[in-house]
């Protein structure tokens, strides 16, 4: 693929090589040992823009090393790119961007642009933990989880509204749709594209059960789905 295009990409580029592949969820969930997953058969949303960003950036680095596609992977999913648990995974997008754009990878245009800054509690990882393993949690697990949690819920988020769409947005920009509360920052994430003069969502869907481009206008995807409160851009450096 590297060497057919024969130019750095941009992110919808590289996300059309997901095309059709299947939507699977809990994909990174399997092992306890917390291995690093290069499962590029089997995506959930977070996945698919994960191992799209990590293609695109080792491309326009100029390498076609697996060694630094992994190691750009890992730098994206780990909490400064140390790989120690389950608890050292960016669950939540919010950090997952705050890494990313520290690294140089992205820039959130999403405050820029005027979003409404919104505060939000952040606790449905660590519900969802409790409910899954209850007493048998682990307690150092979910000490560190909790201590992420706090940390997040400090800050400020910035959020666009549903009902307009920026003019800004750019081919290849990544957007993540706002939770309405329930302990979660974003519900959704997928890579903007063109397609006959409107612009579309290239998303693994869970509706679809695979990679597709949103068969209606990204305006109106956005307007049909009440959970969404707004949206946020992320932009590749």
């Amino acid at each position: 693929y590297v060497n057919d295009l024969g130019h750095a990409p941009s992110l919808s580029e590289t996300g059309m090589f997901f095309l059709n592949a299947p939507y699977v969820a809990g994909v990174l969930d399997k092992d306890a040992d917390e291995p690093l997953v290069v499962n590029m058969r089997q995506l959930d949303c977070v996945t698919f823009v994960e191992y799209t960003l990590a293609l695109t950036l080792l491309m326009k680095s100029q390498s076609q090393e697996w060694n630094d596609y992994i190691a750009l992977l890992q730098q994206l999913r780990y909490r400064n790119g140390q790989r120690d648990g389950y608890a050292s995974r960016l669950h939540y997008l919010s950090e997952w961007i705050q890494q990313a754009e520290a690294n140089g990878y992205v820039e959130e245009k999403t405050c820029e642009w005027g979003g409404l800054k919104q505060a939000i509690h952040f606790h449905l990882l660590t519900d969802a933990v409790k409910k899954k393993q209850g007493e048998h949690a682990d307690s150092v697990t979910m000490s560190r989880l909790l201590h992420v949690e706090k940390t997040l819920s400090e800050k400020d988020y910035c959020c666009l509204p549903k009902d307009a769409l920026s003019s800004r947005l750019n081919e290849g920009d990544i957007i993540a749709f706002c939770a309405d509360g329930k302990g979660i920052d974003v519900w959704h994430v997928g890579i903007v594209v063109r397609q006959n003069d409107e612009w579309h969502l290239l998303h693994a869907s869970s509706v679809a059960k695979k990679v597709i481009i949103s068969p209606q206008p990204l305006r109106e995807y956005l307007l049909q789905i009440k959970r969404y409160q707004g949206y946020r851009v992320i932009r590749l450096q």
